[in-house]
């Protein structure tokens, strides 16, 4: 009788519990975000962009960069085709191409200034020495285009009839084509000024001197890639001024991604390139100020330059959001 008493009551008893875990479940890590991010010249104008790669930036705040070189405009058509989601490149590029149907959207400004110094042989003593004389550029409404208009318009030259213009397609073209001879005016920025300065060129003007706003390096995207990834554009600039924030904090670092990417070991070059970028070119938050010079040359040349809207064209909320949130500080 007691062993059938035992059976009942154990047949009562309620089931055991599982034994509950001593430690919480890892969660699933979120897979970061794959994205293409042209920049389009090897100068130091992507600087940032190219220490939140290499220090690890980008992946920190979920973002696998493919950061790539596609020289000059080229970058652009490359946003514009969907090869990469943000490309690097002038401001004024971004104004032809909305001019021309593109709906693309500015969301930082790595290069606020002109870094740009007119260099030029011996045998040109000034600024107005120019006159008559052959001037290289990249292409016909690219960032050196403009920004040498500019230059010669301060220096009281009429750019449309007191030069001509050679295109060479390319930054490092233009170098070649200043210590070849073949043209006897070209911009140029550090480091490459003190290599050709080093082969007897000067500069005749220095355009950082000249206070003006300006748009040569912007980051763009599609407006319709933005609109379905606002949290991307978000993490490229929070990366971008995280990155600034390394820069002024590590030199050495930052010479080592100079060097890296300007496929340079002259240490006394890339410190300077280091000195002059970092310290007078943060990025900035895109305004419509930053695109006239840009505007103005281009609506000169293209009717329909003068339907774009500016201010549509860029967006500040996320600079905007990052400085709320203390990024990069």
């Amino acid at each position: 009788m007691l062993i059938g008493i035992g059976v009942v009551l154990a047949a009562c008893a309620p089931a055991a519990q599982p034994a509950v875990p001593t430690t919480a479940p890892t969660p699933t890590a979120v897979p970061a975000k794959k994205i293409g991010v042209a920049y389009s010249n090897l100068i130091a104008d992507s600087l940032s962009l190219w220490v939140a790669r290499e220090s690890g930036i980008f992946a920190k705040n979920g973002l696998d960069v493919d950061l790539q070189y596609i020289a000059s405009s080229n970058a652009f058509t490359a946003l514009l085709a969907g090869q990469v989601q943000a490309s690097s490149g002038g401001g004024s590029e971004v104004i032809s191409g909305t001019a021309n149907g593109a709906d693309v959207v500015v969301v930082a400004n790595l290069m606020p200034i002109y870094p740009y110094f007119m260099e030029a042989p011996a045998s040109i003593k000034t600024a107005a020495d120019l006159k008559g004389q052959s001037i290289a550029i990249t292409n016909p409404g690219a960032t050196f285009d403009i920004a040498s208009r500019v230059a010669l318009k301060k220096a009281g030259l009429n750019p449309d009839a007191d030069v001509q213009w050679i295109k060479t397609g390319s930054v490092a073209n233009v170098q070649a084509a200043l210590q070849s001879g073949q043209v006897q005016g070209g911009l140029a920025q550090v480091p490459d000024t003190i290599k050709l300065e080093a082969a007897g060129l000067h500069p005749v003007i220095d355009m950082s001197t000249l206070s003006a706003p300006a748009s040569g390096t912007v980051v763009t995207m599609q407006r319709a890639f933005l609109a379905d990834n606002k949290d991307v554009a978000q993490k490229i600039v929070d990366s971008i001024l995280q990155a600034y924030a390394l820069e002024k904090q590590d030199k050495a670092t930052t010479v080592k991604v100079l060097k890296q990417y300007l496929k340079s070991d002259d240490e006394s070059a890339m410190a300077a390139t280091y000195d002059y970028f970092v310290m007078k070119a943060p990025p900035v938050a895109p305004k419509p100020e930053q695109f006239m010079d840009s505007f103005g040359v281009l609506s000169e040349q293209n009717p329909k330059i003068k339907d774009v809207d500016l201010a549509k064209m860029l967006d500040a909320s996320y600079f905007q959001s990052a400085a709320d949130r203390k990024i990069g500080l």
